[in-house]
């Protein structure tokens, strides 16, 4: 029972992990499409695009991960 109890909470983590990560991608791409907007002076089309960017970047990064946990659980 106690390895079931530590299973859980290291998935918990795990799956904070995967939302820190999803932030910081769509952060960082925010960010940086606002600093190439208000460095060229454009509206703000760069930073939609970054946050497209951000959002698939962090799609993709958060697949990845639950796709290696599902393997090593045995579940998929």
């Amino acid at each position: 029972m106690n390895a079931d109890r530590q299973q859980s909470q290291l998935g918990a983590l795990g799956l904070l992990g995967i939302g820190i990560f999803n932030v910081l991608c769509i952060g960082a791409g925010l960010g940086l499409g606002w600093l190439v907007d208000r460095g060229t002076g454009d509206s703000p089309v760069f930073t939609v695009v970054g946050l497209f960017g951000g959002v698939v970047l962090g799609v993709l990064g958060s697949w990845l991960q639950l796709r290696q946990y599902l393997k090593s659980d045995g579940s998929g």
